[in-house]
Parts: structure tokens; sequence; C-alpha cells
């Protein structure tokens, strides 16, 4: 009777322990056929009749593509967008976590390894050694990065796309996979999407203002500045954040955080700004969100307290201005 009970209560264990299992296959099953992204080679795409010779060398123009390179793989728009959203309210940690799980070497890990190099570069002394580590440098990115054309010793690198809030979803040269098409993100409307986070994301068009003075600090071989400033279209303050590193007469720009404390006609904002879209030079409203618009024929005075940069920390400097608004009507 015991034996009995005993091989009764094994195979029930059998039983369920097999149900499990089943149960846990058709979740995983599930998971991978609905799995709202992946990583793909370009290459596995590129002869699909969805991708048209025409469309890809209108994208890049005259850059060559590089067919082996990592590109995301979106089941839908929807799905693009959703994992956008989810990256823009990530900090850079969060980000790298992200990618580093997906194994994915897209827009943002480039552009952020190519900073870390050139910032690296720039710490040699040497004229000839510098200026031979610069052509490498640049060689090694010529199909990925894009440089200052327009002056030789400006070697802050770009993305050969725009460099905007896309690159987080973008491979190297910035394409993206919806359903079986390929596109490019420069084709995908994100305006809804930044707008939608407010507009410390969006990157308004600053103007400078009439007697707007910046705070500077320099530590070594960098610099960094910020100023007062407004959105042209709304008209509400804003500030720009910059800073460089500089060896020889080479430069880059060098993304780093910002803290100051600025005062305005006897109001009191706090900057303090992790520049989490790492860049170079920034531009942010200033918040809360304050309109130039009640100035507006009159002068103002303010001023920036205490002002300093991730780059150049323990060094602070202070200014005072007085902003002009008597020829706004």
């Amino acid at each position: 009777m015991t034996k009995k009970l005993t091989q009764a209560l094994l195979l029930s264990v059998i039983a369920i322990m097999t149900a499990c299992s089943n149960e846990t296959e058709n979740v995983e099953t599930h998971y991978e056929a609905s799995k709202p992204l992946e990583v793909v080679s370009l290459k596995d795409f590129m002869k699909l009749p969805s991708t048209r010779s025409a469309y890809l060398s209108s994208t890049l123009g005259f850059t060559p593509i590089e067919e082996n390179q990592e590109v995301l793989k979106f089941n839908s728009i929807s799905d693009a967008v959703s994992t956008l959203k989810e990256l823009l309210n990530k900090k850079e940690t969060e980000r790298v976590k992200f990618y580093n799980v997906l194994d994915f070497d897209g827009a943002y890990t480039l552009i952020t390894n190519a900073r870390n190099e050139i910032d690296k570069i720039l710490d040699i002394d040497n004229e000839q050694q510098l200026r031979d580590a610069i052509d490498a440098y640049k060689n090694k990115y010529k199909n990925v990065i894009a440089f200052n054309d327009t002056d030789e010793y400006d070697v802050t690198p770009s993305l050969i796309f725009s460099d905007d809030s896309r690159k987080l979803i973008a491979s190297k040269q910035g394409f993206i996979i919806i359903g079986e098409e390929l596109k490019h993100v420069k084709d995908i409307d994100i305006q809804g999407v930044t707008r939608a986070f407010g507009p410390t994301i969006i990157e308004p068009k600053f103007e400078s203002i009439i007697g707007a003075t910046a705070a500077e600090v320099k530590r070594g071989k960098y610099r960094s500045d910020i100023c007062l400033g407004m959105d042209k279209y709304s008209q509400n303050f804003m500030y720009r954040g910059a800073s460089q590193k500089k060896t020889l007469f080479w430069k880059s720009r060098y993304s780093t955080e910002y803290k100051c404390d600025l005062y305005l006609d006897g109001n009191k904002y706090i900057i303090d700004d992790p520049n989490d879209i790492n860049k170079g030079e920034l531009f942010r409203f200033l918040l809360p969100i304050t309109s130039t618009r009640p100035y507006h024929g009159k002068k103002v005075s303010g001023s920036i307290k205490n002002f300093t940069s991730g780059c150049c920390y323990g060094v602070y400097s202070s200014v005072d201005f007085t902003l002009d608004f008597t020829h706004f009507k």
C-alpha cells in the first residue's frame, strides 16, 4: 500500500513538472515571437526588394556603406518610438547597460567611444606625435564620423547624420529596420516623441541677449563656459553650456556636466545639469520655464554664481550682467 502510494505521488510530481516545463517553453516561445526588437546585420537586409540602392545612395551620398554594421530591427514604428522614449528617460550608465545586454554596437556607442578616444589623444604634447595620432584617428572613423571641414584643428567628432536623440536607436551610419523595411533614422519623424518629454529634451534655436555675459572656468587643457540666452521661437529663457579640450593647435568639444546658481531679477535658478544627452555643447530651457516677455522694453539685472563644470572641478567663476530688452516692443 505504501509502495503504491509512493509511486502515485512520484507520478503526480513528474506530471506537474512536465506541465510546468511545457508552460515555460510556451512562455519563452511566445516571448521570442513577440519581442519588440532584435540586433541584425545590415548586409542581410540590403538585398531585399524593399531596399533600393538608390535609397541607400541618397542617404549617405559618397560615403561607403559598412555592410557588417549592426542594426536594430523593430516589429513596428510604435516599438521603435517606445524604445526611443525609454532610452531618453535613462541615465547614461543605464543606456550603456541596455546596449550591453543587447550586445548592440550602434551610433550612441560609436560617438561615445570616439569622444573618449580623442580626449586621450589630446593628452599628447609632442606636436608630431599628436599630428600622427589625429591622422590615424580620422582615418579609422572616416566612414562613420564627420569632422569640421573648414577648421582642420577642430577634431570634434560628430555622427554623419543628425546628432540628435535618434542616435539612441540608430546604427553607426544611422540605419534602422521596421518590420522587413530598411530605413534611415533621418526619415523618421520624432518631433512628437521629443515634445512629449518637455522642453529640456528639445534643442531650441538659441539666441543671444544683449548684455548677457558668460561665466568661464579653465583647468589644465579644459575650458567651460555658460551663458544665458533665449529661444527664438518661444522667447523663453534658456542657457548654453559648452566645453572643450585644447592641446597646441588642436581642440575638441568635451561632454561634461554644469553647475551654478543663476539670479535674474531677484529670482534664483539652480542649474545642476548632468548633460545626459552627452554633448560638447548643449542648450536647455531655464527651469522653471520663464518668459522674456515681461522684460521687453526694459533692462534686467542678473548674475551667475559659483559656476563650475565636471572637467574643471574645483574651479569656480561668477559674473554679473544687465540684460537689455529695450529694443523689444
